[in-house]
């Protein structure tokens, strides 16, 4: 949300990956099966195998998508941010025409201010042909950037009742972790729920963790990150393990090779390998 995040286009480099390039396919160890069985969750089978696959990573993709979409702020604007005083009044004080926000209507009302800190409620604001509504908090802390969203939406495609990210620049760091205790983005007229999502980004390895459902997938499965996913620039992973466990104990999983291959396995059976990240079920496709 921020103009100092506008590095926030790496956290697509991972998601683009996963729809990217690759070689010949290895065969190797697949997940390791949960412990807990999810009986509230979908089941995963062979039916719906290449459903959750097409589902999973088309959805990250687009939550990558919303999270980057979100506009900036110039914080060289906001009256009294980052000045060493003592905390500074600014409650319910329209700053649209001062930070040049809301071009089209609407306004983003400073709600509170301080050296550090900071808090906006949008109303309507519609700027750049998005529309915002919601509250956000920003807050530095030692060199990290912690951005709270709360009831927050934009452009009717995308809606966070909570959710939090953190960046990492300090030195040659380009690191984040992005978590949404609930709420949902929409790809194509369908909407992906969102519940205790994270992704976390430290240097070329990256942990995607949470609930996720569709109406097209029918239910909810939840990812876990067996071994951290590793990538560089915009290259297909190179090591790493994803799966999604439904219920009855049900698992699909992804291996990332070396070779930049993929393996698939469902319920620790090996399901089918991918020579090219180009080959994986697409979410559009599958899901019209």
């Amino acid at each position: 949300m921020l103009k100092q995040f506008g590095k926030s286009a790496i956290f697509m480099l991972f998601i683009l990956s996963l729809v990217g390039c690759g070689s010949d396919s290895v065969t190797t160890t697949p997940p390791i099966a949960p412990l807990v069985v999810n009986s509230d969750k979908l089941t995963i089978n062979q039916d719906n195998s290449e459903l959750v696959i097409a589902s999973t990573i088309g959805s990250i993709k687009t939550l990558g998508k919303k999270i980057e979409d979100i506009p900036r702020i110039d914080l060289d604007k906001i009256p009294g941010f980052g000045m060493a005083s003592n905390d500074i009044a600014g409650v319910d004080l329209d700053i649209s025409g001062i930070a040049d926000m809301c071009k089209e209507g609407g306004s983003a009302e400073l709600n509170s201010v301080t050296s550090t800190t900071l808090s906006i409620t949008f109303k309507d604001c519609k700027d750049k042909d998005k529309i915002l509504n919601g509250k956000a908090k920003l807050k530095l802390n030692s060199g990290l950037y912690n951005l709270d969203l709360t009831n927050f939406s934009y452009d009717n495609s995308a809606y966070f009742e909570v959710a939090n990210i953190i960046y990492d620049e300090r030195g040659d760091r380009k690191d984040f972790d992005v978590f949404v205790s609930s709420g949902f983005v929409v790809d194509n007229g369908e909407q992906i729920s969102l519940r205790d999502i994270s992704l976390i980004k430290v240097s070329q390895n990256y942990r995607l963790n949470g609930n996720l459902g569709t109406d097209c997938l029918g239910g909810v499965v939840l990812l876990k990150t067996v071994n951290a996913i590793v990538m560089e620039n915009d290259e297909c992973p190179t090591s790493g393990e994803l799966y999604a466990v439904g219920g009855e104990g049900s698992t699909l999983g992804i291996t990332f090779n070396e070779n930049k291959s993929i393996d698939t396995f469902l319920n620790n059976d090996i399901r089918e390998d991918y020579n090219s990240c180009l080959s994986l079920p697409k979410y559009s496709d599958v899901c019209p």
